[in-house]
């Protein structure tokens, strides 16, 4: 197993979590300037760095095991596990007889809630309970 793949690996991901940081401290600064939308585009981004550094795990988990594939052939590897390899993400499963079920996007609350968090001075509660602010 040559070990400069892997601390190449592990530098890499440094690097990457180094981006994701500095992605953060600028959604901080953009929410805290009221450049909301501006936010939202870093957020967006530190989300795309965030998948590609969970692909880049994937690949160094593959690349340790590589050792122990052995002899195994493709034909003993279930389908999902060569799409997910391949792909970074697991086949959907299909939905029952209910359908499909509508659901806000996750991208959706954002802007509202730096608005929200805004108005409370950049802290909120957990309590439960919401006051409105006019």
């Amino acid at each position: 197993m040559n070990t400069e793949v892997l601390a190449a690996f592990e530098a890499l991901l440094e690097a990457m979590n180094s981006e994701k940081m500095q992605l953060a401290d600028a959604v901080r600064e953009a929410t805290l300037n009221g450049r909301f939308a501006e936010a939202q585009r870093l957020l967006a981004k530190t989300e795309r760095v965030e998948r590609l550094m969970e692909q880049m795990r994937r690949l160094r988990e593959a690349w340790e095991r590589l050792d122990e594939a052995g002899n195994a052939s493709i034909e003993d590897v279930p389908e999902w596990v060569i799409v997910e390899r391949v792909f970074g993400e697991r086949r959907r499963r299909r939905r029952g007889p209910r359908g499909t079920i509508n659901r806000t996007p996750r991208c959706a609350y954002r802007v509202p809630i730096l608005e929200a968090l805004e108005q409370l001075g950049g802290r909120g509660a957990s309590t439960g309970s919401v006051e409105h602010r006019l």
